[in-house]
């Protein structure tokens, strides 16, 4: 549920805008794209992480993206016709993608994808690599941009925190046509909201663990435990853990025997109801 508390501050407060950002930083950052030979008018990217390194990371952010889709499933009928989230690791490396086909389709003449790098080195000035500098809420609009495939974009860029620390960030990006008013607070609270369910569920996942000492149950079946409980698929966990959807349905066997009972029903009113 979005209430929108923090419409009643201004967009100054609630983001950095390119006007406010530090010139010495600015001017460092540009000696660092014009070093390279960053091409303004490149049309497509060429840095794609793929292959294990992309799956890593995949992995490694599961939880972040399950809340993504979660908070974003929630306010889709909020969501202007020119939107796209992106969602990247704190490297820069695009995991996840929100948009309409239409758009997506766009993004992947561009070759922006799951893998694609949007680093100051790799696409210059833009939301997210900003954001990743200052590590703070960032807001970058048409031509301040350095690529000009993005100059007829506004993009707000906030990272994500977890225990004080950044895992990634989130990106919405609009037309320049569009009016920022709605979509700052918006993405500021939907990442407020990602924050607290995860935390939460992280939370919950730590009491659970605790529960499962008292049946001498492995670090490993602590692991398929937990996912189970969070109603993950023995094809999910096995995916996640890089084992056979076999070895999954035997651990799962092995948990509900050590724990007394002999079905999911059972297991999860065993452990998710006080």
């Amino acid at each position: 549920m979005f209430d929108f508390v923090e419409d009643y501050r201004s967009i100054d407060e609630l983001v950095i805008s390119f006007a406010k950002l530090d010139p010495v930083c600015i001017n460092k950052w540009e000696k660092c794209i014009k070093d390279i030979k960053l091409d303004p008018f490149l049309s497509k990217f060429s840095r794609i992480l793929c292959g294990d390194q992309l799956e890593q990371k995949l992995k490694e952010k599961d939880l972040v993206i399950e809340y993504i889709n979660k908070e974003l499933a929630s306010m889709l009928p909020l969501m202007l016709k020119n939107t796209v989230f992106l969602f990247t690791d704190e490297d820069g490396v695009v995991l996840h993608i929100t948009t309409s086909a239409r758009l997506k389709k766009l993004l992947n003449n561009m070759n922006i994808k799951r893998g694609t790098l949007l680093t100051m080195e790799c696409a210059g000035m833009n939301a997210i690599s900003v954001a990743m500098e200052v590590q703070d809420h960032v807001l970058i609009c048409g031509r301040e941009h350095t690529l000009n495939l993005f100059s007829q974009w506004t993009g707000i860029c906030s990272p994500i925190r977890l225990s004080n620390r950044i895992v990634g960030y989130l990106d919405l990006a609009i037309s320049v046509n569009d009016d920022i008013s709605f979509a700052v607070p918006l993405l500021r609270q939907l990442v407020r909201h990602i924050e607290e369910g995860i935390t939460a569920s992280v939370r919950t996942c730590s009491d659970e663990r605790e529960r499962f000492d008292e049946f001498g149950i492995t670090p490993r079946e602590k692991e398929i435990a937990s996912m189970w409980l969070q109603n993950k698929s023995v094809l999910c966990i096995a995916g996640r853990l890089g084992i056979t959807e076999g070895t999954v349905r035997n651990v799962i066997k092995t948990i509900y025997r050590k724990t007394g009972v002999n079905d999911k029903g059972q297991f999860f009113r065993k452990f998710l109801i006080k």
